[in-house]
């Protein structure tokens, strides 16, 4: 798929939690993020940068996480927002990034077991981004069904997945986007 067809993909898909804004440029004009949202529960708001990576050249990674990082420290003027935390999609855990855990041999092809399953909220890939004040959109299977999830320094921000504690409850995480979004974290949102 395409960057604008993974943009489109998730502008369908997130439109029912998020009013979504896309291409918006920053303050100082020099550069755009792909998608702003904010969440029409919450209000709260998140920065998304798509990139297709189609093959494992460290490069080419850097080179969004880089800019991602770039983004975290932007200031936009969109409905009195100024700066935003800021999402890869798709990810790079899992996908990219495997974390070895265990390797067996099955019909003469080597696999590798991460370290945590694909659903879960840990990987060590997305603590190194948490680093760079960045965190990804994760796509996962739960019981046949696709969910998403806002993933930050292996703590969720927000998902459409429902609580198996309390039913119906989908979101935002307040606590952890509080801590998110504090500037002691760098943000002044």
């Amino acid at each position: 798929m395409k960057e604008k067809q993974l943009q489109d993909a998730l502008i369908s898909r997130l439109s029912e939690y998020f009013y979504v804004y896309p291409e918006v440029k920053t303050v100082c004009g020099q550069g755009r993020i792909d998608l702003i949202l904010n969440c029409k529960e919450s209000m709260a708001w998140f920065g998304v940068e798509i990139k297709q990576i189609n093959y494992k050249r460290g490069n080419d990674i850097g080179l969004l996480i880089k800019q991602a990082n770039r983004y975290a420290f932007s200031d936009f003027n969109l409905n009195g927002i100024r700066k935003v935390p800021v999402f890869i999609f798709p990810a790079i855990s899992y996908d990219y990034m495997i974390c070895r855990e265990e390797t067996v041999k099955k019909d003469g092809v080597i696999l590798h077991r991460d370290r945590h399953k694909r659903d879960s909220v840990h990987h060590t890939f997305n603590g190194i981004l948490g680093v760079f004040r960045v965190g990804e959109i994760r796509v996962f299977e739960r019981n046949q069904k696709k969910y998403i999830r806002f993933v930050f320094n292996n703590k969720e921000i927000w998902t459409n997945k429902p609580n198996y504690n309390k039913p119906g409850i989908v979101g935002l995480h307040y606590a952890n986007y509080e801590f998110l979004t504090t500037e002691a974290n760098g943000y002044n949102i």
